[in-house]
């Protein structure tokens, strides 16, 4: 599966006006302006590691090494309640497109995001966009 593996976080870009966009926690929006800063002094800050099956997901976060989210087994094309990536509640959905391409929808009180995930050999890139005035963020990923 295209994207088994650990990724390191290499930048991002547009964090700050898609947080904005999306009416984020400030307490979430400081934590990952935090980890842009940190992974410019230690690329490992920052690392994810999926496991992906045919119908379900799994990511597991890492900060300095240690574990601090784990989703669990996340079913593809299954709407459901649950957090958003901002710990807001929401209608969260993943759809896995093809083999180089995951997308999730959130929707919760008074914001919406579309993220696509999208695999180019041992680059991801993921798009954030926020519903309705179109902010994105992008980050990139290299597989570790």
């Amino acid at each position: 599966m295209t994207f088994n593996g650990r990724w390191r976080l290499k930048d991002v870009t547009g964090a700050k006006a898609y947080f904005d966009a999306i009416h984020s926690p400030e307490e979430h929006k400081t934590k990952l302006m935090n980890a842009v800063e940190q992974i410019k002094i230690n690329p490992d800050f920052y690392t994810e590691e999926l496991t992906m099956t045919p119908t379900t997901i799994r990511r597991v976060l890492y900060i300095n090494g240690e574990v601090k989210k784990d989703s669990g087994d996340v079913p593809f094309d299954v709407e459901s309640e649950t957090l958003s990536s901002d710990g807001r509640p929401a209608k969260v959905k993943l759809t896995h497109n093809s083999p180089t391409k995951i997308t999730r929808t959130e929707v919760g009180t008074n914001f919406g995001t579309t993220s696509v995930l999208e695999v180019t050999g041992d680059m991801m890139t993921v798009t954030n966009k926020a519903t309705g005035c179109g902010t994105t963020c992008v980050s990139h990923y290299t597989r570790i």
